[in-house]
């Protein structure tokens, strides 16, 4: 299981991080708090929202040995 932080969600996805705080808030990406505060989300969930949305997954693609995540519609 992958846990991403606010800022891994938003690079994952190539939006804002306020743009992940508000689906948050909004209730429609399952997310906790970590005892000093900062959310944190299962990748599994954030796909299968980016899912439901009729979002494009980001598919991993390998760039100078290092995989990266990036959007491909």
């Amino acid at each position: 299981m992958e846990i991403l932080t606010v800022s891994q969600a938003s690079k994952y996805c190539k939006v804002s991080s306020k743009t992940i705080i508000n689906w948050i808030d909004g209730g429609y990406i399952k997310a906790y708090k970590t005892v000093g505060g900062h959310r944190r989300i299962k990748k599994e969930d954030l796909d299968q929202f980016l899912k439901e949305k009729g979002m494009p997954l980001p598919r991993r693609s390998k760039s100078r040995g290092k995989e990266k995540d990036t959007c491909r519609g």
